[in-house]
């Protein structure tokens, strides 16, 4: 007899969540919502700074409140390092998806 196997909705939903904890936890340890948080801090302030300027009655310029004060601190070390961090992460990569292709090819 050939029967199927239902699936387990249990272990489905359990796999679901444990991606979505990784995915947010990776998202924020690499900084990716403290660097959103940012951005939205200094739009407030410059918000903040529009609206004193046109209470006072300034003269108003939009450059003024675009500017962006965040300062690059990259050096030629710090580039390399992204470089090389780069070419690691495009070969370990390439490696995973041809062992996953190696694997798809013995499986079926």
């Amino acid at each position: 007899m050939n029967e199927k196997k239902k699936p387990n909705y249990f272990k489905i939903v359990i796999y679901v969540f444990l991606v979505v904890y990784l995915s947010l936890y990776f998202l924020d340890s690499s900084g990716y919502y403290q660097k959103r948080r940012d951005k939205v801090e200094f739009t407030t302030a410059q918000i903040e700074k529009f609206e004193e300027d046109v209470n006072s009655g300034k003269n108003i310029s939009i450059s003024s409140y675009l500017e962006d004060t965040n300062k690059d601190y990259s050096n030629s070390f710090s580039k390399a390092g992204y470089f090389v961090s780069t070419v690691i992460d495009k070969s370990f990569k390439k490696l995973a998806d041809g062992i996953l292709a190696l694997a798809s090819k013995f499986v079926s």
